[in-house]
């Protein structure tokens, strides 16, 4: 059977890569765990939040609030548990993707619109046995970057895994393998592109 992967597996790979000892557990009474935890958890969000990652991406009917209205928009809803960052898209219609909301507002992790039902696309966790396998290679690299400083002492080996998991610096994030992953991940967006084109919220995720 295969070996699941969870987040303490990605953990002790990474701590592998910088010859350190791994950890037992998430609950383990040692500053290592906690240290590996802290930056593993920061990592994660850094990570998806880097790409629109198709991987990564949910849409699910959002749930409404009692919220009062804001700016004269009368329903508020929730994004949903583990989201990272807002909407990729807005929806009165799953069953018409391509026509996006377009007069709504986002503030403190909650949707406004004018509309007694939507649905949301966003990007959420998801257990390291459902990532993809470069990305999941690519983010233990970046781990073993991130942990090597601070675990090891050791600059100059944190500064090769940073290059191999992510660039250099002036690529923002998007070299290496994390880059090659992005790649990959934006090869089999399939046919979302012109969809997405008239898409306001995917324009500002882009810069249009």
């Amino acid at each position: 059977m295969a070996e699941r992967i969870d987040d303490v597996t990605i953990i002790n790979r990474a701590l592998a890569r910088i010859g350190a000892t791994p950890i037992l557990s998430r609950d383990e009474d040692s500053d290592l765990a906690r240290q590996a935890c802290a930056v593993y958890d920061d990592l994660v969000d850094t990570a998806l939040a880097a790409w629109r990652w198709n991987w990564a991406r949910v849409t699910r009917a959002l749930d409404r609030l009692a919220d009062t209205p804001v700016n004269g928009l009368a329903y508020a809803f929730a994004f949903p548990v583990g989201a990272i960052g807002g909407p990729l898209r807005l929806m009165t219609n799953p069953r018409a993707p391509d026509f996006p909301l377009r007069e709504f507002q986002v503030e403190a992790g909650k949707v406004y619109a004018n509309y007694d039902t939507l649905w949301g696309a966003f990007l959420l966790r998801h257990d390291p046995d459902l990532w993809p396998a470069l990305y999941r290679t690519a983010f233990t690299a970046w781990l073993a970057a991130e942990l090597c400083v601070p675990v090891t002492h050791d600059s100059s080996l944190a500064a090769a895994l940073s290059q191999t998991a992510v660039g250099a610096p002036s690529e923002n994030l998007r070299g290496g393998l994390m880059g090659r992953s992005i790649a990959l991940d934006a090869a089999e967006s399939g046919g979302l592109a012109p969809m997405l084109a008239a898409d306001p919220i995917t324009s500002a995720w882009h810069g249009g």
